[in-house]
This record gives structure tokens, C-alpha cells and sequence, in this order.
């Protein structure tokens, strides 16, 4: 059963609008509580048993698996809006919405990882979210607009992906001058790249500008005509 695209719930249950282009459909999944169990018998066994015996593997791996299914069966599934492809029938379009959604996936990914560390390029990567959620929204209601951001789906999404990677990388390695000069060239390129995807952004209403531009002069042209200026 697939929820309305426009509402989705929280986790804090809440109920919150979903940008357009973002379908959710609620999944019941198991929890991974079982997969932990299984890991800690074969951690108490490795403290206990010897391992390098294959009696105490085969005992250890029947242990895991009868703890692991004892955990399946009385743990109730939990029930979760899982994000689902977009599907419009437009193949260039979907592609170019589920890529979107994939970027915009991992840079959350990256931001969230960065864990309050580094406060500007987390609004940096915000920033750029934000204006991937725009430019998606955009081509969705007016797809002749796909033809506007091609360069930009096949070399600046991918390269900004690559730069937020790249950083959250160098933010958990030891500090030292190649490592902070190399970050510090990160985060000025990640202001330059919120600043060319906001002007992407702006460019997508070119066509626009231009229709109510024509519509004002063929307005005024009328009026002039039928002197009611």
C-alpha cells in the first residue's frame, strides 16, 4: 500500500510533506536485533571455545543460527516508509529522478556522518540538497527542462558525490598538511558547487522568462490596439 507522495510519517510518527518526486511505501522489514545475537555467540564462543577445532565451529555456528531463529520468531517485524523508484513512464525522466534521489541519499549520508564536526560544509552540503530536491521538482512538472540539465546529471552530480565521499574520508583520517590542505580545497569547491547548482537552478525558468516575456508584449501590443491604455 503506497502512501500518499505528497505526506510521509516520521520516525517520530509525525506526519511531514515528502518533495515531489519521492514515493513511499510502507514495508515491513525484521529487525537486525537477530544478526547481532548470532554475532555475539560467536563472540562469547571465541572466548570460551577453540575455535580452531571444527567441533566448536559446527557447535558455535548451530548455536548462532537456533539463537538468531529463536530471535526471528519472537520479535515482531517493524513496519517503515521505504522510499520506492519513480516511475512516471517517461524513461529519461525516471532516470534522471531516481539518479537525483540517489545523490541526494548519499550526500545526506555524508552531512550526517560529518557529525556537527565541520558546521559550514554541512550547511554547504545542505545547501546543495536542498537544491537537488528543486531541480527534480522542476524537471518533474516541466520535463522539456531535462534537456537543460543533462551535463549536469552526467558530470556535476557525480563529481559532487565523489567531493562530499572524498571529505568525509579525509575528516576521519589523522590530521597532517596534505590531508588539511587537501579538505580545505574540498570545502572551497563545495561552495563553488552550491553556487553553480543554484545558477542551474535559476537557468531551468530561462523558458519561462521568456513566454511571459512574449505574453506581456503581445498583452500590451492589444491593449495599445484596442486603446485601452
Amino acid at each position: 500500500m503506497k502512501e500518499d507522495e505528497k505526506t510521509v510519517r516520521g520516525a517520530d510518527g509525525a506526519e511531514n510533506p515528502a518533495p515531489i518526486g519521492t514515493k513511499y511505501e510502507k514495508r515491513r522489514v525484521r529487525s537486525a536485533i537477530p544478526i547481532w545475537i548470532a554475532a555475539s555467540v560467536w563472540a562469547l564462543a571465541a572466548l570460551s571455545l577453540p575455535l580452531y577445532r571444527i567441533w566448536a565451529i559446527i557447535v558455535t555456528a548451530l548455536l548462532s543460527a537456533v539463537m538468531a531463529g529463536i530471535a526471528v520468531l519472537l520479535l515482531p517485524r517493524e513496519t517503515k516508509n521505504v522510499a520506492v523508484p519513480f516511475a512516471s513512464g517517461n524513461t529519461e525522466l525516471d532516470a534522471m529522478v531516481n539518479e537525483i534521489n540517489r545523490a541526494m541519499s548519499m550526500v545526506v549520508e555524508d552531512r550526517e556522518a560529518l557529525n556537527g564536526a565541520y558546521p559550514e560544509t554541512e550547511e554547504k552540503m545542505a545547501d546543495i540538497e536542498q537544491t537537488m530536491t528543486l531541480i527534480r521538482e522542476d524537471i518533474i512538472k516541466d520535463t522539456d527542462d531535462i534537456r537543460l540539465i543533462r551535463r549536469f546529471m552526467n558530470y556535476y552530480l557525480p563529481m559532487t558525490i565523489k567531493l562530499c565521499d572524498k571529505y568525509v574520508f579525509l575528516a576521519d583520517q589523522q590530521s597532517g598538511p596534505n590531508v588539511e590542505t587537501t579538505r580545505r580545497d574540498i570545502e572551497d569547491a563545495l561552495g563553488v558547487v552550491r553556487s553553480a547548482f543554484r545558477k542551474q537552478y535559476d537557468a531551468l525558468f530561462a523558458n519561462d522568462a521568456l513566454d511571459i516575456s512574449t505574453d506581456v508584449k503581445v498583452l500590451e501590443a492589444m491593449i495599445s490596439r484596442d486603446r485601452l491604455d
